[in-house]
């Protein structure tokens, strides 16, 4: 018999589903013989314990199994997206309008950077092995502007920030995502630890377009499809994919 910690009537938590089931595979192959079919359930079982889709899935070498590529993949893209529509965004306004706030409670665009700056170097500094939160970020001092705080160097803060994430998302391995890391003490397999981060800073690159299109006004250069183009843009795109179909 097998007990997990925190685990009530079933098994909740993704590594002791894995690991539950893994234990049914063993026992079928203890009993029948072994064939390519169970090397495929076990990771199948993995891919659906994290709640990952498999997609962009390539075959191993025997061909006789799947890895769960495609995720890791897709979030490093998403990634760039957000990272890319928040710069062409700032790029946009002027250092004064940077600093600028609409209100006393509202955040500029540049604390909105120093606070994601400081976000993602605590959190993907040594992502696998310690805690998220780390005791140096001091976090409410991400939401003042202190003297020295200039555009450049808040910039060189956000740079190395993404720096880090991009380096320890590219080192991820799939077997990863089911790994479990804490943030201010509170477990999260690698998987939800990175859906958060990419809501948390979609969240803030929303934040900074909608600032940076409020202070260039009728100069702003959309980072979408624009007003009165959508059927246009729409027939462009379907036509496109039509062709490549056609190939």
């Amino acid at each position: 018999m097998v007990r997990y910690p925190r685990e009530g009537h079933g098994l909740r938590e993704p590594q002791h589903v894995v690991d539950g089931i893994n234990r049914c595979i063993d026992r079928y192959e203890k009993h029948f013989p072994a064939s390519n079919r169970t090397e495929c359930a076990r990771l199948s079982v993995k891919v659906f314990a994290s709640g990952i889709t498999l997609h962009g899935v390539k075959e191993t070498e025997g061909g006789a199994g799947m890895e769960p590529a495609g995720y890791l993949e897709e979030a490093l893209k998403d990634f760039r997206r957000i990272k890319q529509q928040a710069e062409r965004s700032f790029a946009q306004v002027s250092d004064a309008q940077f600093f600028a706030q609409l209100d006393e409670e509202s955040n500029s665009i540049a604390i909105i950077v120093k606070h994601v700056g400081g976000g993602l170097r605590s959190r993907w500094t040594d992502f696998l092995t310690t805690d998220g939160e780390k005791p140096n970020r001091h976090r409410d001092t991400e939401f003042v502007i202190a003297k020295g705080n200039t555009r450049e160097s808040l910039m060189a803060r956000w740079e190395d920030g993404w720096r880090l994430l991009f380096a320890s998302v590219g080192a991820l391995r799939p077997e990863d995502l089911v790994r479990t890391i804490t943030i201010r003490g509170e477990p999260h397999t690698v998987l939800q630890a990175i859906n958060r981060q990419l809501i948390h800073h979609s969240g803030h690159a929303g934040q900074i377009v909608l600032l940076a299109k409020h202070f260039a006004g009728k100069n702003w250069q959309t980072l979408s499809v624009p007003r009165g183009k959508t059927e246009e843009f729409t027939a462009r795109m379907r036509e496109k994919f039509a062709a490549q179909g056609r190939k």
